[in-house]
């Protein structure tokens, strides 16, 4: 709980550092706190960088087949959901650390971003995110006159 309380407090004082030169920024701050209290780590999860504009989220998924996956996304949120047929198997485990739980996993997309192609292999599932700006956002001179 004390890590989280720091956090928050970080938080805190870099939005209020931030308010003060971009407007809208309180958006970005509310995500982080709300994703403190509901952060579950269960499936582990990367977001990559790639390009200026390219991203990548890579979840480790082993266990599950791609029939058992859903990816979906609903204006800015990119939803991944997974759940595995219990095996019914007869068998005596010593130790079970390959979990094979139901999840869901939300990943919350800026107003820019375009989700692209999702792969598995190997245990791994791979969503493309391609941020496209759109001409009115982009930046340009203003003529004075």
């Amino acid at each position: 709980m004390k890590d989280s309380t720091n956090f928050n407090r970080l938080v805190n004082d870099i939005q209020r550092d931030l308010e003060r030169t971009f407007i809208g920024a309180d958006r970005i701050f509310d995500g982080f706190r709300n994703a403190i209290g509901t952060y579950d780590s269960y499936p582990p999860y990367n977001i990559v960088k790639l390009d200026d504009d390219v991203y990548q989220v890579e979840m480790a998924i082993a266990g599950f087949n791609k029939k058992d996956i859903t990816v979906e996304v609903a204006g800015n949120t990119l939803t991944i959901s997974g759940g595995a047929e219990e095996l019914t198997e007869d068998r005596n485990y010593l130790h079970r650390g390959i979990a094979t739980r139901a999840f869901t996993r939300v990943v919350r997309l800026a107003d820019d971003i375009e989700v692209g192609d999702a792969k598995m292999e190997n245990g791994m599932l791979r969503v493309d995110l391609n941020r496209v700006v759109p001409e009115s956002k982009k930046a340009r001179t203003i003529k004075i006159k």
